[in-house]
């Protein structure tokens, strides 16, 4: 439940959540940035325009990346990893909910993947 502040401006405690906990995870990346939010919906909108989930206002606020990170990674991996090996490090990154987008690293990466 949402409750108001009876004193002050700030949050007594914010729990760790950790990245492949999904909304969750994105609620708590809004609850740093976002002020004067008075209910959930107030923390999905950004610049007038109302979201669906937490994890687009994130994406909207611009505090998740594109995951550059694990496209670089995997073609790195590609230098000296054989094909399996690529494929298995691919699951465990889907498995694991580390990347924002997806279907865009497994179009971006296909060739290397499939082909090594």
């Amino acid at each position: 439940m949402w409750f108001p502040r009876k004193r002050g401006f700030s949050l007594g405690r914010a729990y760790y959540v950790p990245p492949g906990s999904g909304e969750a995870y994105y609620q708590r990346c809004l609850i740093n940035v976002i002020r004067g939010a008075t209910c959930h919906e107030d923390m999905m909108k950004v610049n007038n325009v109302q979201y669906n989930t937490y994890k687009d206002a994130c994406y909207a606020l611009g505090l998740i990346e594109d995951d550059k990170e694990y496209i670089d990674a995997i073609n790195e991996a590609s230098k000296w990893a054989s094909a399996r090996s690529l494929r298995r490090m691919f699951c465990t990154l889907l498995l694991e909910n580390c990347m924002q987008n997806p279907i865009r690293k497994i179009t971006v990466t296909q060739s290397r993947v499939a082909t090594v």
